[in-house]
């Protein structure tokens, strides 16, 4: 039954209660494809009723399948959001820490432990000067594949019908000016009926920059949120399988050192190009990895 609310809620924001109209019920109780498009704002409505409740979700036990080229490697570690800007990702196998990604409401940042580790960083201001490298994985994708994230004016999106699945696109730029695509996919049918299953961000030509699948969703406390996420980025031939489990949601219990940069590695400014002195220190092991 809560499936079914979660679809008739998609296609009947506006038409509650309507035994006529193109988001009608049929006598069978089952839901079936709506007649015309709906409205961005219906969309829009339903898709904002959950991400309202939600303002921070944390998961004790993340598993990550990475592949990059001909490479693979899984490890495991532990992930925290807090609306708006909060994110804190720690990876780790076999007792060693093997990536530090994260946000705050004044940068973002990311660490792996390879070539010359260096942690790299940016002032969210600052980013449209950060034009000499490729960012391998911000931390604004991770976050939004979490489909927490509540959508703008309704009147900045497009609704378009496929195949058991409706899109809303709309145009947004990038820090650099650059002009791109955002796509979010909405199923219609099955066990994720309703819900958010995809997103993409592309370039004016068409060309996915990334893209995040929700392949399954889970019940934490009440609430639908992800549990099993696959995130793309083409242009660095990498693909991220997230298992998110051990999830608390409005029951953080990271403190608010979690959302701060780690200060003990050697750093670059992404928009200076500035390295401080110093040289790399070992970090706490992460929650939640492998023993």
């Amino acid at each position: 039954m809560r499936r079914f609310a979660l679809i008739a809620g998609l296609f009947g924001v506006l038409c509650a209660g309507c035994a006529t109209g193109p988001f009608a019920r049929p006598s069978t109780g089952k839901m079936t494809a709506p007649t015309v498009t709906p409205r961005a704002e219906q969309v829009v409505a339903h898709l904002n009723q959950e991400c309202k409740s939600i303002n921070s979700v944390e998961f004790d036990r993340v598993s990550i399948q990475a592949k990059q080229g001909l490479q693979t490697f899984g490890v495991n570690g532990m992930m925290a959001y807090q609306k708006p800007k909060n994110f804190r990702l720690m990876a780790s196998a076999l007792n060693t820490t093997y990536a530090d990604v994260g946000s705050n409401d004044r940068e973002f940042w990311f660490w792996f432990n390879e070539g010359e580790k260096l942690q790299y960083y940016c002032a969210h201001e600052d980013l449209p000067r950060a034009r000499g490298m490729a960012i391998p994985i911000h931390p604004d994708w991770v976050a939004e594949a979490l489909c927490l994230q509540e959508f703008g004016p309704a009147d900045q999106y497009q609704v378009r019908m496929g195949n058991q699945k409706l899109e809303l696109v709309s145009a947004t730029t990038s820090p650099q000016g650059q002009k791109l695509q955002r796509i979010t996919t909405v199923a219609l049918s099955g066990p994720m009926g309703g819900r958010v299953v995809g997103q993409q961000l592309r370039t004016a030509e068409g060309t996915e920059i990334w893209s995040s699948e929700v392949t399954e969703y889970q019940n934490a406390g009440g609430y639908s949120i992800p549990r099993k996420i696959v995130l793309r980025c083409p242009s660095q031939k990498m693909e991220m399988q997230f298992k998110l489990d051990g999830a608390r949601v409005n029951s953080l219990s990271a403190t608010a050192q979690t959302f701060q940069r780690p200060g003990n590695y050697q750093a670059i400014d992404l928009a200076r190009g500035s390295v401080p002195m110093g040289t790399p220190q070992s970090i706490q092991r992460v929650r939640g990895s492998s023993e």
